[in-house]
């Protein structure tokens, strides 16, 4: 976990919080960290805690637990984002710890980002990357980019 904790947040708020009941690891919002001007609707505090929930799979899968995970599991609790269970995963796939390796690594760069080199190739594969996780990568358009 303290790993997984090197997830980004906006703001490094860290705007999640975990229980654990010996069986399950559920994943709730903390809304008292939300940060109502910069983030009135709370959009960017779910994808913090989206990040979260990468680094704790990627984190626990790298220790060789495979992690079941069911996103927003109890649909009159919205606070209740993840609920993961766990099973033995003796041999997790070189990526994933590889991954893992790296979280520590991670540093801010809040500079603006520019669109890739042959965007047009690069993004049916980030697609491809993607799917087998249950995401959907949507791409804007460019009108739409500076907004």
């Amino acid at each position: 976990m303290r790993l997984a904790s090197r997830a980004p947040s906006v703001h490094n708020t860290q705007p999640w919080r975990w229980e654990f009941d010996g069986e399950k690891l559920q994943l709730f919002t903390d809304p008292d960290r939300l940060l109502t001007a910069a983030d009135p609707h709370g959009r960017q505090l779910i994808i913090s805690c989206g990040a979260m929930l990468h680094h704790v799979r990627t984190a626990f899968g790298a220790q060789g637990w495979h992690t079941d995970t069911v996103r927003e599991p109890d649909p009159l609790n919205p606070g209740l984002l993840a609920e993961i269970r766990f099973r033995a995963w003796p041999n997790p796939p070189a990526g994933l710890i590889t991954r893992a390796a790296v979280i520590d690594q991670r540093r801010t760069d809040r500079l603006p980002f520019e669109e890739p080199k042959e965007w047009d190739s690069l993004l049916p594969r980030l697609r491809m990357l993607v799917s087998p996780h249950y995401l959907e990568l949507i791409s804007l358009d460019e009108n739409i980019r500076p907004a």
